[in-house]
C-alpha cells in the first residue's frame, strides 16, 4: 500500500543524513576539478525537489522580504564557494527582461558568467545549443561547461513563471549537472514500510539529470552497487534489525542517504 503525503504531518527537513559532509566534498579537489561525485548532485537536487514540492503542505515560513526572496540558499553558495571550472549561464530572453536572481550566481563565484542573449539577435545559439534534435525555445536558460562540451536546457515551462526559488533550483541543478560525469547511477527508495509515495515530477527531475530510480526492500535484498543513493521517505512501519544493519552497512561504506521522517519515528525503535 502506498502512502499519500498528509498535510497533517510535519516532515523533519533537518534529517537529512551526512548533510555537513556535502561541503567537505564540495571543496575536495575532485569537485575542483571537474569530476564532480554523483551522490553530491542527487542529494543537493532531492533537498530542493522535495523542498519544492512539498512546501505548500509542510509547517515552514519562507523569507519573502526583497533581501531573501532573491537571494540564493546556503546550498546553493556552498557549491559555488570551491567552484575553479568556468560555467556559462545563457538567459535567452528577449532584449530588456532580465532575472535578479540570476545576479547572484555571478556574486558568488567568479568563475560563473550570466549572458543575456535575445535568440533574435543570436539566432547561432539555438543551433549551439541544440540537443537530441530540439533547439532550445525563447525564454530558456541554458547552463553550460564550455570546457566539457557539456550543457543543460531548462526550458520556460521549469522555470514556474520565474519564482525565483524554481529558477534557483533549475539553475544550481544545471550547474551539478554541467560538472558531473556522464554517468548513469540509480536512486533507490526504500519499499515495504507503507511509505511515501514519491512525485512522478521528482522521478522526472532524477532522469532530466541522468539517473534512474528504483525502489529496494531491504528486507529481501541487498543495497545495489549502482546505488548513488537512497531514499528513506516517512515510512510507517519500522524497519527490522536486519534491514537496519543493512543500511548502516551502506551509510559506513561512504554510502548516501537522505531521511525525511515524521514527528512519531521515535517511537520506531530502529530509525
Amino acid at each position: 500500500m502506498k502512502k499519500n503525503f498528509d498535510s497533517k504531518k510535519n516532515l523533519d527537513l533537518k534529517k537529512f543524513f551526512n548533510f555537513k559532509s556535502l561541503k567537505k566534498l564540495a571543496s575536495s579537489k575532485k569537485f575542483k576539478y571537474g569530476a564532480f561525485s554523483q551522490a553530491l548532485v542527487i542529494i543537493t537536487a532531492a533537498v530542493l525537489v522535495f523542498i519544492n514540492l512539498f512546501a505548500q503542505n509542510l509547517d515552514m515560513k519562507w523569507d519573502l522580504t526583497s533581501e531573501g526572496f532573491y537571494s540564493l540558499s546556503q546550498q546553493s553558495k556552498d557549491i559555488l564557494k570551491d567552484l575553479n571550472v568556468k560555467i556559462n549561464i545563457y538567459a535567452l530572453f528577449q532584449t530588456g527582461r532580465r532575472l535578479d536572481i540570476l545576479e547572484e550566481y555571478e556574486k558568488y563565484s567568479e568563475f560563473i558568467t550570466v549572458n543575456y542573449r535575445d535568440l533574435d539577435l543570436y539566432p547561432s545559439l539555438s543551433q549551439t545549443f541544440t540537443k537530441n534534435g530540439v533547439p532550445p525555445d525563447a525564454n530558456s536558460i541554458v547552463v553550460e561547461n564550455p570546457a566539457a562540451g557539456r550543457f543543460k536546457v531548462i526550458a520556460p515551462s521549469q522555470l514556474q513563471s520565474n519564482t525565483a526559488l524554481y529558477v534557483e533550483y533549475e539553475v544550481t541543478n544545471g550547474i551539478l549537472y554541467a560538472l558531473s560525469q556522464n554517468v548513469k547511477e540509480t536512486i533507490y527508495q526504500t519499499s515495504g514500510h507503507t511509505d511515501l509515495e514519491i512525485p512522478q515530477s521528482f522521478i522526472s527531475h532524477l532522469n532530466s539529470i541522468g539517473h534512474t530510480f528504483a525502489r529496494v526492500n531491504l528486507f529481501t535484498d541487498e543495497i545495489p552497487d549502482d546505488a548513488a543513493a537512497v531514499l528513506i521517505t516517512y515510512p510507517q512501519i519500522d524497519y527490522s534489525e536486519t534491514e537496519t544493519a543493512k543500511l548502516k552497512a551502506y551509510l559506513e561504506s561512504g554510502g548516501s542517504a537522505l531521511f525525511l521522517l515524521g514527528d512519531d519515528t521515535k517511537t520506531r525503535a530502529n530509525l
